[in-house]
């Protein structure tokens, strides 16, 4: 079948408008993250420091898209995994003409298991996850020794 070339242009003008859409909602929810960060992060970041920060830990906030009256609270969450089946790999070329690569995920409501950073985000809460810097996997360590020892 050869495409006629409106339907080609159809469809480029179909990505535009989903592209556009999408800057649009990335544009609102980075002002909408700016402004309930504003207003909520100060004392929560001082609260959370004064309780003491140990070595090697960092802290992963994050804010509802919401206005700062609706969020319901702050918890502490686990790191949630994203549906791998909303992954998307889009190409892009850079100005000389270099491809490079988005990985991210299609903006569709998953079910992110309770207690998790994602779970969070979708019942109205800041989440507050803590993070190591160490992402050794010890339980494999000795076993992945005897392997080589072999």
């Amino acid at each position: 079948r050869v495409e006629h070339p409106a339907e080609g242009m159809h469809r480029a003008a179909q990505a535009e408008d989903r592209a556009q859409v999408d800057q649009v909602a990335q544009r609102r929810a980075h002002h909408l993250e700016r402004h309930i960060g504003e207003a909520l992060r100060p004392d929560l970041i001082r609260r959370l420091f004064e309780a003491g920060l140990p070595p090697n830990v960092m802290l992963n906030i994050n804010f509802p898209d919401l206005e700062p009256g609706e969020v319901k609270g702050t918890v502490i969450t686990r790191q949630g995994k994203r549906d791998q089946g909303l992954m998307t790999i889009r190409e892009h070329k850079d100005g000389r003409s270099i491809p490079y690569y988005w990985i991210g995920f299609e903006r569709k409501l998953s079910k992110p298991a309770e207690g998790t950073d994602l779970w969070a985000l979708y019942e109205g809460l800041v989440s507050v996850t803590p993070l190591g810097t160490d992402l050794t996997h010890k339980e494999s360590c000795e076993r992945f020794a005897r392997v080589l020892e072999e």
